[in-house]
């Protein structure tokens, strides 16, 4: 074959890869569109089309000098080599090519003589790689895998990928618990993905500080070079975990010395629980402030009632532990005890219109006012009920007496005001015990049916009877 036959033929070949281009051009724009999406989600892949490469290398800003131009290969050469091609990605096999010249799109590359193409995007893990990363190759041998093989027009179309045997040296050089410095390429509302050089991974919110942390953008941006901890792989889902906290000190270490006890600090409501809230006194050390600690009259079942996250409070440290990484906190404490001053405030027998805001199995705590809250014990509502079914719905308002107010335990204990008739009904029932308390002290042999039943199901008689 004359030169310019091998001239005539290197044209056909890359007319071939021009016309497979306009064929495929109105897919472009719905493959961009998906190399974005790869890239907010970081999973890019390997496998680009043959036609984005065919319409790269049209865009050659270079030309194959005729020292670099391929040897005349004979059709049954062609054809050995394509064969081997096909099998080497059947197999997923990698081969060295030579570099002949590097275009706009990408490099034209040979393997045994026979011309393929290397697109720039398939050249390194990076999207665009640096012209000082891609410069001087011609002449140089690198190591590659078969993308995609076309034949439609007769003449082979064969593109090569270096991606994949890139990826696979970087997955074998991690290791879980090594330390590795990385890119922060985006921030979703879940955690941060950091670039370890051509492969992602993502560090979970709860895994980017000791801190508490509302939201990634807050603690990383996008471009920050940050130290990373490996702590999981996995490769068959192409996934690697990462964390950040494990390398940063205690925001335990010094808490004593900047909390100490007793003292009076400011903090951040930042969670809620039955039995309390959690206040943030600075990021990373957390306090519990518990129902009892909130009030010093108010019987705190339920911490909303009173607090909701955000809510700036001060609070008194009752203990804190940098060993054991707790504070316990209370808000009354910051306050003098009211319950001296409320024994005169609120005598025995007085009786107020109160509302019902806890019912269960015990009683019912009553609010008498923004002031105080008191509690009614079941026993003290024998009077009114009927069965074992409470009297009283949480948000129902009655009138309650005062029956009892102890400083040293914080209680005033309530009882439902009667009407003139269950103060009789239950003025008979205690005529009927001191009865039966009487017999008992005179030693009398003889005992009623009602003794034998005892007071508990007296009792209950004398409900049915009522």
């Amino acid at each position: 074959m004359s030169e310019a036959q091998e001239n005539n033929e290197l044209e056909q070949n890359e007319q071939n890869i021009e016309q497979n281009e306009e064929l495929n051009e109105t897919s472009t724009s719905e493959e961009t569109t998906s190399e974005v999406v790869e890239e907010n989600n970081s999973e890019e892949t390997v496998e680009v089309k043959a036609e984005e490469a065919e319409k790269i290398e049209s865009e050659t800003t270079a030309e194959v000098d005729d020292k670099n131009l391929p040897k005349v290969l004979s059709d049954e050469e062609k054809a050995a080599i394509v064969e081997e091609l096909k099998s080497l990605e059947s197999s997923g096999s990698s081969f060295n090519v030579n570099v002949l010249s590097k275009t706009r799109g990408g490099f034209r590359v040979s393997y045994k003589e026979f011309p393929l193409f290397l697109p720039i995007s398939h050249f390194s893990l990076k999207r665009s790689p640096s012209d000082s990363e891609t410069e001087g190759l011609e002449n140089t041998e690198i190591e590659v895998k078969v993308l995609e093989i076309k034949d439609e027009s007769g003449i082979p179309s064969i593109v090569v990928t270096r991606k994949a045997i890139l990826e696979a040296a970087i997955w074998n050089n991690l290791k879980v618990g090594e330390k590795v410095e990385g890119t922060v390429t985006s921030t979703p509302a879940f955690g941060a993905f950091v670039d370890l050089g051509g492969v992602e991974g993502l560090i979970h919110v709860s895994r980017l500080s000791k801190a508490r942390i509302e939201h990634p953008k807050d603690f990383v941006k996008k471009g920050d070079k940050i130290e990373v901890l490996i702590i999981d792989l996995n490769k068959e889902n192409n996934k690697i975990s990462l964390s950040r906290k494990e390398l940063e000190p205690s925001p335990w270490e010094g808490a004593e010395e900047a909390f100490p006890e007793n003292s009076q600090q400011k903090g951040i409501v930042r969670r809620l629980t039955e039995f309390g809230a959690y206040v943030e006194l600075k990021p990373g050390v957390d306090g519990l402030l518990r129902n009892g600690e909130i009030s010093w009259t108010k019987r705190v079942s339920d911490p909303s009632q009173i607090l909701k996250p955000g809510d700036k409070i001060d609070v008194q440290i009752m203990k804190i532990s940098t060993e054991k990484g707790i504070a316990s906190l209370s808000m009354k404490r910051l306050v003098e005890n009211p319950w001296s001053v409320l024994q005169e405030r609120y005598p025995i027998n007085s009786v107020y219109h109160a509302e019902a805001i806890d019912v269960n199995q015990k009683g019912a705590v009553f609010a008498l006012n923004d002031e105080v809250d008191g509690f009614m014990p079941k026993s003290k509502m024998k009077p009114i009920m009927k069965g074992s079914k409470m009297p009283f719905e949480k948000g129902e308002k009655v009138e309650v007496v005062v029956t009892e107010i102890d400083p040293s335990t914080e209680s005033l204990i309530l009882a439902p005001k009667l009407s003139e008739e269950q103060i009789k009904v239950q003025e008979e029932r205690q005529a009927s015990r001191a009865n039966q308390a009487n017999y008992k002290k005179k030693g009398d042999s003889t005992f009623t049916f009602g003794d034998m039943l005892g007071e508990k199901v007296f009792d209950k008689l004398n409900d049915l009877k009522d």
